[in-house]
């Protein structure tokens, strides 16, 4: 049985904790207090408090959102330390958006998803690795997988906090990583390494990007068909936005935390022409001697050559047998491999299941969503 505790309902709990304390409660304290209180919500929205600033109702948008309860209540280390997009935040989706709440009490810690952090009003503190500082308003933090970091919110600042996940990155995002920009760099490089920690910049707090974080939260949390690909699409077109004001702002990153721009291009030929390009190609077109352009790709992201353009192609075929008839014969040579037992056998290495089994996994979900809906 479910029992839904809203985001309004957790911050009070913080604020009233730390009025009568001084101090900071955890989000597992204000859960568990609230569960023990009895205080449970059905799934039915409550009627926003009305207001005529597009700020303001994002706000309570995002404060009237609704959490189950009982995973938090019963797994509570997964809120703390080192999270997994497989935990319930997620939820079928591949993005979640959230505010961050006031007088939490924070710890470092990592997780294995894209976080982004926008700072509409106030300040916050970030910590990265060892090294702390002041994030100021009309900003945005994009922190990488594995980066052991802390967020503290100052006063009553407003941050927006979106989480994707990384497994999924590929399939949702390919647009943005396909050019030779900053953030294609940035999120290219971190799907395969964890050492490049967070990229900060300045950005425009102004009523397009209100409105398409409205929409990323009404997707987000939305049952409807399609939901989850047209959160998706209003997250690319938030980090669009970003990239086409870029020259106009200032950013800082860590020391070496951009790919030279040649292996960041290559990286992406490995993963547009998987089912056909091959180490000489890229040597000759790209300028470098055969071996030494593999140790290249193996130090800029942690996986040879051959892992990498398998990693593509089985990314490929996984829509190609979700999506179409085609046999298992024809997806194996449309996506590069010589025999079906190769495919099959990269597959099963990948995805921990053999095609047909997955194919007949997705077609029995698909047909659980339509009768569901």
């Amino acid at each position: 049985m479910q029992s839904y505790v809203s985001c309004r309902d957790i911050q009070q709990y913080l604020n009233n904790y730390y009025e009568k304390t001084k101090k900071t409660a955890s989000l597992y304290d204000a859960v568990f207090g609230l569960y023990q209180q009895r205080q449970f919500h059905n799934l039915k929205n409550k009627q926003l408090p009305s207001s005529n600033n597009l700020q303001d109702q994002l706000i309570n948008s995002l404060l009237d959102l609704k959490l189950d309860m009982l995973p938090m209540v019963t797994k509570p280390s997964q809120l703390d330390k080192n999270v997994s997009e497989n935990y319930f935040m997620f939820n079928k989706k591949d993005a979640r958006i959230m505010l961050q709440f006031h007088h939490e009490k924070t710890n470092m810690h990592y997780h294995d998803y894209f976080e982004i952090n926008i700072v509409l009003k106030g300040q916050m503190k970030f910590t990265c690795q060892n090294e702390t500082q002041i994030i100021k308003e009309n900003s945005l933090v994009i922190i990488s997988p594995l980066a052991h970091h802390k967020i503290e919110i100052i006063d009553d600042s407003q941050v927006i906090c979106i989480a994707i996940k990384k497994s999924t990155f590929d399939n949702n995002f390919f647009s943005l990583l396909k050019n030779d920009n900053l953030l294609s760099k940035f999120f290219s490089n971190n799907l395969y390494s964890s050492s490049y920690n967070f990229l900060l910049f300045h950005i425009q707090t102004d009523e397009l990007l209100i409105r398409t974080l409205q929409r990323i939260v009404d997707e987000s949390y939305s049952d409807s068909p399609y939901a989850n690909e047209i959160c998706c699409n209003y997250i690319s077109i938030l980090l669009s936005y970003i990239l086409r004001d870029l020259s106009n702002s200032t950013y800082n990153h860590p020391k070496n935390n951009f790919l030279p721009n040649k292996i960041a291009a290559i990286i992406n030929l490995i993963k547009f022409q998987s089912n056909s390009v091959n180490l000489d190609f890229l040597s000759k077109n790209y300028g470098y001697d055969k071996a030494y352009l593999g140790k290249l790709i193996k130090q800029n992201t942690g996986h040879s050559f051959n892992y990498l353009r398998n990693y593509y192609r089985i990314q490929n075929s996984r829509r190609l047998l979700e999506f179409s008839d085609k046999s298992i014969a024809i997806i194996s040579q449309e996506v590069g491999y010589n025999s079906p037992n190769h495919f099959e056998r990269c597959f099963q290495k990948f995805m921990g299941t053999s095609p047909i089994k997955y194919r007949q996994q997705s077609l029995k979900s698909q047909m659980s969503y339509t009768k569901s809906t």
